[in-house]
């Protein structure tokens, strides 16, 4: 942006210079300073250290399940959301819930397919309750339901993680910060 800013204003110097000749320079130093404190603002700099922490635990589901898992398996995501339901799941941005399948090898994740009918498939049966929906998983060969608590209000994570319980299931593995609870529908 600033660099299309400057070329704007050098054209507009060679146009008007000469009624700008004696103004020009200070006019494009008092610009160049301006563009060049917008440039610094703090609110335009990543937050390094909050992005470093998210992607250190994701690489850690990523390295667990490569390790926990065969070649193949496939891994159903909490909560699943279509692409074009929500922009934001709790106040995240939905895309970083994908982030620990960026760190597999040859796992099956479903976390969007792109494909209506198998999204409708797939968020029909992340709506219903635990117990019919490790049925469902089974049935279509799931192994393993990796639940991120940041995407859930409290009140629902805990509604979720007693119905686990309900079911005799419980984590396989939690993150060291807790954001991502991997359970084996396979293990009870």
């Amino acid at each position: 942006i600033a660099f299309y800013s400057f070329a704007v204003i050098g054209i507009l110097l060679q146009i008007y210079r000469v009624k700008l000749k004696q103004w020009g320079m200070a006019l494009v130093v008092v610009i160049g300073v301006i563009g060049i404190c917008d440039q610094m603002s703090g609110d335009l700099v990543p937050t390094y250290e909050e992005n470093r922490q998210k992607y250190d635990e994701a690489a850690q589901v990523g390295n667990f399940l490569n390790e926990y898992c065969n070649e193949g398996d496939s891994i159903f995501f909490l909560p699943f959301q279509r692409s074009n339901n929500y922009a934001q799941i709790n106040g995240h941005d939905r895309y970083e819930s994908y982030l620990p399948s960026l760190f597999t090898n040859d796992l099956k994740w479903a976390l969007y397919y792109g494909d209506i009918e198998r999204d409708l498939w797939a968020e029909d049966i992340a709506n219903n309750d635990i117990a019919t929906m490790l049925v469902e998983l089974k049935k279509n060969s799931f192994k393993i339901i990796v639940l991120d608590r940041e995407l859930y209000d409290e009140e629902t994570f805990v509604d979720i993680s007693e119905q686990f319980l309900n079911q005799l299931y419980e984590p396989i593995y939690v993150t060291s910060n807790g954001r991502y609870y991997i359970y084996d529908i396979n293990i009870q």
